[in-house]
């Protein structure tokens, strides 16, 4: 009996998880997120599983494409709700989210990615308590 319990519970829990993407492209889009200090942080998701990533210094550079700052790209992958990009760069500290790293590092990029809803566009959170939130901008 207990044993079933714990059953119902797990099958209930697992149940009421989030629906993740259907495919690739429900991911696929540019991202960004703007630094108070003005730098614009860019990640572009391919249908193909690549990344593209870039560091700019203003929304002037961001949008004429003028040098980044730091550039990056690699693979990555997604289950449910969750996106795995390997060899991401680092740009921040998350002593001073708002300050980019001078020196950014390489490390795996665990984070959740959220379905468009209510008129909102989708959203890739990796510390939403800080407010490093990336938002949809080109699908």
């Amino acid at each position: 009996m207990k044993n079933l319990l714990l059953l119902i519970l797990l099958i209930a829990l697992t149940s009421c998880a989030p629906a993740g993407p259907k495919n690739a492209a429900d991911v696929a889009g540019e991202y960004i997120y703007k630094y108070k200090s003005g730098h614009v942080e860019v990640i572009i998701l391919s249908s193909d599983l690549r990344f593209r990533h870039y560091l700019y210094l203003n929304e002037d550079a961001y949008a004429g494409q003028v040098h980044a700052l730091y550039t990056n790209e690699g693979v990555w992958s997604y289950d449910r709700t969750t996106l795995l990009a390997d060899h991401w760069l680092e740009s921040f500290n998350l002593n001073n989210i708002e300050k980019p790293l001078d020196q950014p590092t390489a490390s795996d990029w665990n984070v959740f990615w959220n379905a468009p809803s209510g008129g909102e566009e989708a959203t890739i959170n990796d510390a939403v308590d800080l407010g490093y939130i990336f938002v949809r901008v080109k699908k």
